[in-house]
C-alpha cells in the first residue's frame, strides 16, 4: 500500500536539503563523485535517501526504526 496524498505532502524536506540535492546532482554531472558522495552522506544524516535516475535525483525520507 502506497502513501496517500496527505502523507506525501507531510513528507517535506528539512531546511537546506533541496540545495544539497541540487548541488550533488551538479557535482555528479561534473564527474566530481567524491564530493557528491560526501553530500549523499550528509543527506543520509538528515534521514534523506537519494536515488539517481535517468530523470534526475529522486529522494525519500527514511522511515524511523
Amino acid at each position: 500500500m502506497g502513501l496517500g496524498l496527505d502523507e506525501i505532502k507531510k513528507a517535506k524536506l528539512p531546511e537546506g536539503a533541496r540545495g544539497l540535492i541540487d548541488r550533488r546532482d551538479i557535482l555528479r554531472k561534473e564527474g566530481k563523485f567524491e564530493e557528491a558522495d560526501k553530500l549523499r552522506k550528509e543527506l543520509l544524516g538528515m534521514d534523506i535517501e537519494v536515488e539517481d535516475t535517468p530523470d534526475g535525483p529522486k529522494w525519500k525520507i527514511k522511515k524511523s526504526k
